[in-house]
């Protein structure tokens, strides 16, 4: 009933508004946690320029201090690095010299080798030709005086 633009609140109206005030928390959640991303982003923030401020720190006291030092240091051991890094390189130029020779002679006694069983494989392919064509032979001989009274 709507007596001079007042509305009656009915049952339902009553347990709706009901209901959003005791289970309804979007409001509250919304606001707590964008508190929460605001403080995040401002620690985040603190953090980042504190690193920032650590790192910039440490450049200044390896400028100030330890460049000179750590070249002296560069220059004393950069020459023994150099000298093993060559001796390293020698000698594996060297392993890779015996290593390239002794392929190529293993290479060479495998061509031999393989030289070899084919020659042996030629003479046993040739006997055996031999020995057929002498049975024929042989087989030819005996037909021919078995059959030579007939004619």
């Amino acid at each position: 009933m709507n007596l001079g633009g007042y509305n009656k609140p009915t049952p339902l109206s009553i347990s709706l508004q009901a209901y959003t005030r005791l289970f309804n928390h979007q409001t509250f959640l919304k606001t707590e946690q964008d508190l929460f991303v605001a403080n995040f982003e401002d620690k985040r923030g603190d953090r980042e320029i504190d690193n920032i401020f650590g790192i910039f720190e440490r450049v200044s006291e390896l400028r100030d201090h330890g460049i000179d030092r750590l070249e002296g240091q560069l220059k004393e051991t950069s020459g023994s690095l150099t000298r093993n890094l060559n001796e390293a390189e020698e000698l594996i130029t060297r392993i890779q010299v015996s290593c390239q020779a002794e392929n190529l002679n293993a290479n060479a006694e495998t061509a031999r080798m393989r030289e070899k069983e084919r020659e042996l494989f030629s003479q046993e392919l040739q006997n055996w030709k031999d020995s057929i064509d002498d049975n024929y032979r042989r087989q030819e001989k005996l037909l021919m005086e078995k059959y030579k009274p007939l004619t």
